[in-house]
């Protein structure tokens, strides 16, 4: 019988020995997550600037989340989630809300809820575990 190849996307580096073996008895087919793109990158910056210039003075969380520049980030997908975390590191910003609706994840710890330093702690470290961003 044709055994199904299950393709794995390696986020985690930790998981690779284990993945290898995995692909040598072919159940999985291994990708790499693709190098983070220069065009995304650029486009991101300009829609992280719309999006600060253009609600620095909001404290509406839904007028905050429902700009069309935070809009189209999240368009942006999953090419986009190193450069947020990126940007989370040198400037601490309510962008978990674009990290949430595209990767569906939400590893802020409840206790650390509306502390905008601990949830950025909270988002890097799952960064860094999911092979999005270095240490």
């Amino acid at each position: 019988a044709m055994q199904q190849t299950i393709t794995v996307q390696v986020l985690n580096e930790k998981a690779l020995p284990l993945l290898r073996q995995m692909e040598r008895d072919k159940v999985v087919k291994l990708v790499r997550p693709p190098k983070p793109n220069r065009k995304i990158a650029e486009q991101f910056e300009a829609l992280f600037q719309q999006w600060k210039d253009e609600t620095k003075y909001s404290s509406s969380g839904s007028e905050i989340t429902n700009h069309p520049a935070y809009k189209s980030i999240i368009a942006l997908g999953e090419a986009v989630v190193p450069f947020i975390l990126i940007k989370l590191k040198e400037d601490p910003q309510h962008i978990f809300y674009a990290l949430f609706k595209i990767t569906g994840e939400n590893p802020i710890q409840p206790q650390h809820a509306g502390r905008l330093s601990k949830m950025t702690e909270d988002w890097l470290k799952w960064g860094v575990e999911n092979g999005y961003i270095s240490e």
